[in-house]
């Protein structure tokens, strides 16, 4: 988790040297706990950061919860999302991750509502909040990032169904694993990348490069 917090941190530093205010919206799992890891950097590099959770920071657990306690010990506030109007230049989506199996609703729903709204910048942490990382499809409601920062392996749904209009640029940061953590995990597809084609002349047309048949069936 501090891994991937300063991934996207290092990534803002980087793209967005002008940034001076960022919103982080937080969820309730470790997708939120990436974005409390990325708001303690970017206040203690004396940046402006206002970090808004949807859920009670009560009912966090295991490493979310540290994330969480280390950034208030670091003297960050967290405000209760109620639509609130946002002064900013840059917003990092750490709503939901991986996990998500059910409609996105209520508070989650109208966060997603307010980044897709906001004319600044979006960057999603691990894959935008509403977006089925197994299939790319939406599920109810999903952030439309400008960038997606994904950690540890490229997820299959940022790259089907309807992922493009969702992730824009797709960062990946490996979190500096050894290889042989993927050694033993088989993927189901594999990605393959076009040759590129050929010049060609500026008056050329279809008749020029053969012909293709096609035959098709019920089944």
């Amino acid at each position: 988790m501090e891994r991937a917090g300063q991934a996207v941190f290092d990534y803002v530093q980087h793209y967005y040297p002008e940034v001076k205010k960022i919103t982080v919206f937080c969820g309730g799992g470790n997708n939120g706990g990436d974005g409390y890891v990325m708001a303690r950097l970017a206040m203690q590099a004396g940046l402006e950061v206002c970090v808004y959770s949807v859920v009670e920071t009560s009912g966090l657990k295991n490493d979310a919860l540290t994330a969480y306690q280390q950034f208030i010990v670091a003297g960050g506030s967290v405000n209760y999302f109620e639509n609130q109007m946002m002064d900013c230049d840059l917003i990092i989506d750490a709503l939901l991750g991986t996990g998500l199996s059910r409609c996105v609703t209520g508070k989650y729903e109208q966060a997603i509502n307010a980044m897709n709204q906001i004319q600044v910048p979006v960057i999603s942490v691990d894959v935008p909040s509403g977006l089925n990382a197994d299939t790319g499809c939406v599920i109810g409601n999903a952030v439309e990032a400008d960038t997606t920062i994904t950690f540890i392996g490229l997820k299959q749904g940022l790259f089907t169904g309807f992922a493009a209009e969702h992730t824009g640029t797709i960062i990946y940061a490996s979190l500096n694993l050894p290889t042989s953590a993927w050694e033993t995990v088989s993927s189901s597809i594999t990605c393959v990348l076009p040759k590129p084609l050929p010049p060609r002349r500026k008056y050329a047309h279809k008749g020029n490069f053969g012909h293709v048949l096609v035959v098709g069936g019920r089944e």
